[in-house]
Parts: structure tokens; C-alpha cells; sequence
């Protein structure tokens, strides 16, 4: 992960609003399809940074590709 992806998007915390279901949704629920998503995740722990992917194995969408800071 040492080159930049600009299909990447990092991640904040003022995407997610409502209760605990409502984000959890947000998060793992294929937005056109309404399946569980399946993620994917790579590490890079010299930059303290995670790359995300999440991909709908029903309908085959690439909903989210996300960055996380560690902290």
C-alpha cells in the first residue's frame, strides 16, 4: 500500500449518524441489493494506515473502498 489509490476515500466519522442498527447497516449492508458485504482488509503498519475493500458476493458491487488511521 506505499502507492496512493485515489479510489480510496479516508474515513470519518460524520458519515455515520442514527443508533447502533442504523450504522451497523451503514456499514456491512450492500447498498443496492440490501446482502452482507464481505471486506477485505490490508494493513500497512509503517504508515499506521488499513485499506479497506467491501464487495457484495450477490450482486458483485464494489460498494466501499475505505482507508482507517491507526491510532
Amino acid at each position: 500500500m506505499s502507492a496512493f489509490d485515489s479510489n480510496f476515500k479516508f474515513e470519518t466519522y460524520e458519515e455515520y449518524y442514527g443508533d447502533i442498527k442504523q450504522v451497523k447497516e451503514l456499514i456491512d449492508v450492500c447498498e443496492i441489493c440490501g446482502n452482507k458485504l464481505l471486506m477485505s482488509h490490508s494493513a500497512d503498519y509503517t504508515n499506521l494506515l488499513v485499506q479497506e475493500s467491501a464487495t457484495c458476493p450477490e450482486c458483485g458491487n464494489k460498494n466501499r473502498k475505505m482507508i482507517h488511521v491507526l491510532h
